[in-house]
Parts: structure tokens; sequence; C-alpha cells
């Protein structure tokens, strides 16, 4: 694999140099081949390649010691993120079947063996050198697993290929001619999107600078962390940018190395582009597309000025090795035709553990693997448009309505710079009426009523929601914006309070 062979490399070659940074743990390039080394000559000896391993905790310098085990020593595997419920927990285990669980935080006893937090730190701090093998895997070895939400409710474990992350480093190689020196991190390792900061930073030689959960939750812990980090480059979702751009100090003069934003995982509003372009000056914002099963991101665009002033921003140009298709009904649709987005290459990732390929949304087509994304989009000029879920239309009084409709108009409205909508239903499991958030722009004193009103000069009755002001969205654990949350607020079931005390 070249990004292993640029990773071996730069462990080996860049000494002291910073590696990874996550609040007062720093691991340099030596200390983090060393730990690699010592962990994967340890897990040689007692394991079988191959054969999953699952990684738990978050974020600790231990896990991406154990990432580098795993990678060089030919075991695939499962991370898994300590916020996850333990319910989830026991499903991924069940379905992954690792041999081993590396545990950087304390767990439950399991019926595999478990390497305890005080196991591993002992193994990576210990005194004798075990040099990190030289890479030599296959293209179709798994390299990860990670699991993803199923539509019945049990995770769904993605295979992803030497191949597949190899093609997908190798072009955000290329789209980085200029390597940036810090990389950020807003991500958790359970989420992919980290795969597009932690594997392009290590093969570049640059730091991994992590924002943990607590650092992420504190607002002023966490822009300090921003400032000292001096990031260049940040892997983010667009409710992550929403969230700090409800500060009027996330600007150029308080960050000024920050040059790249990659956003991923969700939709870019064009308003937040906007507001990002008037405070960074020059700023490079990458708007990405790509579900899990495609090895993160598949396309990318690059937004400025006359990209955001469009209702609705590109996501780009297919990268090497990969083909769009849009397809309505079984047939290719035409230039500038909506229909479902279909992805064929070298990103595909193999399937989903214990289940066979042809039973789900991958298949085959024209000797290559491909994957029915159940997204809804079309081709201008060979780039993407992604318009949303074909599965996000709900039924009100008879009536079908498109949720992204009802926010897209939501978004319209003057002084509105963030909308989210979702349905509420009866005791039966019927839609009965939509609910709105939305955030207002700075400045902006709308009130609801307001709202509700210039809405209804835009939509009819049965597609107006009841429309709820919020100073920020509620993020879930990878950073997007928690609509399931929003669901739970809006069926009488939780609560959400922003307190305007935590925001400068």
């Amino acid at each position: 694999m070249i990004l292993l062979e640029r990773i071996w490399k730069n462990l080996r070659e860049k000494g002291d140099a910073p590696a990874y940074c996550c609040e007062t743990q720093r691991l340099s390039y030596r200390d983090l081949g060393e730990w690699a080394g010592r962990l994967c000559g340890y897990l040689q000896k007692r394991f079988v390649p191959g054969v999953p391993v699952l990684v738990y905790g978050h974020k600790q310098p231990v896990m991406a010691a154990a990432f580098l085990a795993c990678a060089f020593g030919g075991f695939p595997f499962v991370p898994v993120d300590s916020f996850t419920p333990k319910e989830r927990l026991r499903a991924i285990l069940d379905s992954a079947r690792p041999q081993a669980l590396l545990a950087a935080e304390p767990l439950p006893e399991e019926k595999i063996p478990v390497l305890s937090p005080e196991v591993l730190d002992e193994i990576c701090r210990g005194k004798k050198t075990v040099p990190l093998p030289y890479p030599a895997r296959k293209k179709d070895e798994f390299f990860y697993i990670i699991y993803t939400s199923g539509s019945t409710g049990t995770p769904k474990g993605v295979m992803v290929t030497c191949e597949n992350l190899d093609s997908f480093a190798n072009w955000m190689w290329a789209m980085f001619p200029q390597k940036p020196a810090v990389v950020v991190n807003q991500a958790a390792f359970s989420f992919d999107l980290s795969v597009a900061d932690f594997w392009p930073a290590l093969s570049w030689g640059a730091q991994e600078y992590i924002l943990s959960r607590r650092t992420q939750r504190d607002y002023p812990s966490l822009f300090s962390q921003l400032e000292k980090s001096e990031g260049e480059l940040m892997v983010l979702t667009p409710s992550f940018a929403s969230l700090l751009l409800a500060d009027q100090s996330f600007c150029a003069q308080r960050f000024p190395k920050l040059k790249t934003l990659f956003f991923c995982g969700e939709t870019l509003l064009p308003k937040t582009a906007q507001t990002l372009l008037e405070r960074f000056s020059g700023l490079r914002i990458l708007n990405a597309y790509g579900p899990t099963e495609c090895t993160v991101a598949v396309t990318a665009a690059k937004i400025g000025e006359k990209e955001a002033a469009a209702a609705l921003l590109p996501v780009g140009n297919p990268k090497p090795g990969m083909e769009i298709r849009i397809e309505n009904e079984g047939r290719l649709a035409k230039e500038g035709e909506e229909g479902e987005i279909v992805l064929v290459g070298d990103s595909v990732a193999a399937g989903y553990v214990g289940t066979k390929p042809h039973a789900t949304s991958f298949g085959m087509r024209d000797g290559k693997r491909s994957y029915c994304t159940g997204d809804l989009g079309w081709m201008e000029n060979g780039v993407l448009y992604c318009k949303g879920r074909l599965d996000s239309q709900v039924k009100i009084r008879g009536y079908r309505v498109e949720l992204q409709d009802v926010e897209k108009n939501l978004l319209a409205l003057p002084g509105v710079d963030e909308a989210a909508v979702v349905s509420c239903q009866d005791q039966e499991g019927r839609t009965v009426r939509l609910a709105a958030f939305v955030r207002l722009g700075d400045g902006q004193d709308l009130t609801r009523q307001q709202l509700q009103a210039l809405l209804a000069q835009r939509l009819p009755a049965y597609m107006c929601p009841v429309i709820r002001i919020v100073q920020v969205f509620p993020l879930n654990e990878n950073g997007k914006c928690d609509r399931k949350k929003l669901k739970e607020i809006a069926n009488g079931k939780g609560t959400f309070k922003a307190d305007p005390n935590n925001r400068k």
C-alpha cells in the first residue's frame, strides 16, 4: 500500500516532529512508531492476521498506535468510540466477532481476550524496541470495518479494503500539493469522516491535532484548543462549522493559519459557505460527498463566492477510479435529470459483514463494484449535485411532503441561516404534523409568528411546520445535526437548551 509506505517512511525519518496531539497528550513520530511496533509485535505473536481486532476508546494516543499496529500487522480493525451504548457495542461484537479487544478505556469483561488500558500502556511504553514491519498488504485484504446505522436498527459493518483506502488517500494526496503541517480532527474514530484526517495527516508527515469530545462540549476550551493548534486544514461536518460560526471570533484574525476546510457527512448550506468566505479571505472550502460504503468521499468541489451564491452547492467531480451514474427507474438518466446516485469503482467497499452483497445495495456494474446510495441527485457538465435522501418523504392527511422541500423554503426566508424539519407521529406511528427548528443570522430578531406568516406565503398549509427558534442545533457524537434529538423534542419526549452564556 502506498499509504502505509509513506507512513512507514515518516515514522522512521520524522523523529521528534509532532505526530499526534490530544489535549495534554502528545506523541512524536518516533514515539508513535515505537508504540505501534511493540503493539504490532505483541499482536502478531498471539493472534491471527486477517481476523478482526476491535479498538475501543476515545481518541487516546494508544488508539493511534493500535490502528497502526493493526494496519502494519495485517489485522482489520474495528474502531468503536466509548460513547457507544452497551447494547450497540454488543451488537457490533456479535457481528464482527473480533479475536481481541484493545481497550483504551475500561470496558466490562467480554468473552474474548481484552487488553485493558493498563496492559496496552505497558506494551506500548515497553523498553524493548520492536521495528514496525514494512507494509506488505494485498489490495483485497480488509483494512478496517466501520459500523454504520442500519434501517432495521441493527448496525451494519462496512468492510473497507486496502485498495479502497489507498485510492482515497492517493486522491487526498493529489488534492494537497502543499501538504499542511497541522490537520485538525473533529470526528470520532467510529465515524469514517475521521479517516479523511488521520491517515492523510500521517502520510503527509503532518501533526494530527485532536479535538476530544470534552473539548468540543466546552466552548471556551474549544476555541482555545483551535487557536493553540495553529491548524491549517480542518476536516469537519457542516453542523460543527455552524457551531463555530455562532462565535464572531471564528475568523481569520484569530485563526490566521487556517487555510482549508474539508466538509463531508452532511449537506453544506450556501449561507454557511458565504459566512466562512466573508470571515476568512482566501479560504479554500472543499465540499465532498460519499457514503461510508464508498470510503469517506468520492467527489469534492471547491466552493468560492460564485458557487456559494447558488441555491444548492455542487459536490464535485468524481475522484480517479470512480464513475457516477444517475439511474431513474432502471435506466441511465439524461444530463440534468434527477435520479438515484449510483457509485461505481475502486472506492466501493466489499460489502457488509455477514451479508451477501447482492442482498444489499451493493452490486456490480460492468465488472466493477457498485453501490446504490439512496441519494437523489443529478449531473451537470460532469459535476454532481446531491439533493438529499430519496426516502425523506412523509405523508400528511393524504399529501406527500418532502422534508427537504420544506427546509429549502425555510432557508429562503430572510434572516434564516439554518433549518431542520422533522415529522411528529401519533401512537400508531402516523405522521400528523411537521416541526421545524431554525437558527437566525446575526442581528436578526424575527419572531416565530413572523416566520410562520412568511412561510405561509410560500407553502400550502399542510406543508407548514410548527417553528421553533434555537441559538444552536444539538449535535450528535459524530458532529452532525442531531435529528433524532430534534424529533424527540418535537414529539414531547426530550428537551434541548442552548445556554447563551456559553457563547462568546
